[in-house]
């Protein structure tokens, strides 16, 4: 690979990088409420946040002309991770469409949590797919290429406690608020840090500057 090929590719992952830290930072303002006191405001902030992260996965799945892919163009990376940018997307849109034509009232709870169900397995499916592609392409130096595995095993690890340990303390008739608000801010805090951190390294891998070739300089003949 040349030094403007390189270039090109890291520069990829620096825009793919802010990206990724918009799309965590958005939604953490929204749920804050900082200044997002205007419902039209909140929904243009939640929904750039969705397309932030969409666009990351989008430019770390294909890149840029061609270049700058994390999973060096392998079908099956290239499929995951658009399928993490179109899901999200897709089951957003479904469910507005729904409250907006049969109401929010009319769906089920047992609807609703199949809907959840549905979009966890189809998420983590397409994020494992996407954390092994990037662990073998060999294009993310190590051991930066692990990071993204470790991250996903945050979030599900901690997701699957904050299920596990709620509904514990619900069939329990522990009826602790403060446990249970602790538990799903601890899984919110996950769900911020993890894309947040992968961003940051996406940032610090793609400027990163391809050293000069080395010329080496042979004594004058005697």
């Amino acid at each position: 690979m040349s030094a403007s090929t390189e270039s090109s590719d890291l520069i990829v992952w620096v825009w793919a990088g802010a990206l990724l830290v918009a799309s965590a930072v958005l939604p953490f303002v929204l749920s804050a409420g900082i200044g997002l006191d205007v419902p039209v405001l909140r929904s243009t902030v939640g929904i750039l946040g969705e397309l932030a992260f969409a666009a990351a996965m989008v430019l770390f799945a294909w890149g840029w002309r061609g270049r700058g892919s994390v999973v060096a163009g392998r079908r099956a990376g290239v499929i995951a991770l658009t399928a993490l940018a179109v899901v999200p997307l897709a089951m957003w849109l479904a469910s507005g469409l729904a409250d907006l034509t049969l109401g929010p009232l009319t769906t089920t709870d047992d609807a609703r949590v199949w809907w959840g169900d549905a979009y966890q397995v189809l998420w983590i499916g397409a994020a494992a797919l996407a954390v092994a592609e990037i662990w073998r392409a060999g294009v993310v130096p190590r051991p930066w290429n692990r990071v993204p595995a470790w991250g996903l095993l945050v979030v599900v690890g901690v997701g699957a406690i904050t299920q596990i340990a709620s509904v514990s303390l619900v069939n329990a008739g522990a009826g602790d608020q403060l446990a249970l608000i602790t538990l799903w801010q601890l899984s919110s805090l996950a769900m911020f840090v993890v894309p947040l951190g992968l961003g940051i390294a996406a940032i610090v891998l793609g400027l990163r500057r391809t050293p000069p070739p080395t010329v080496q300089v042979f004594p004058p003949a005697a």
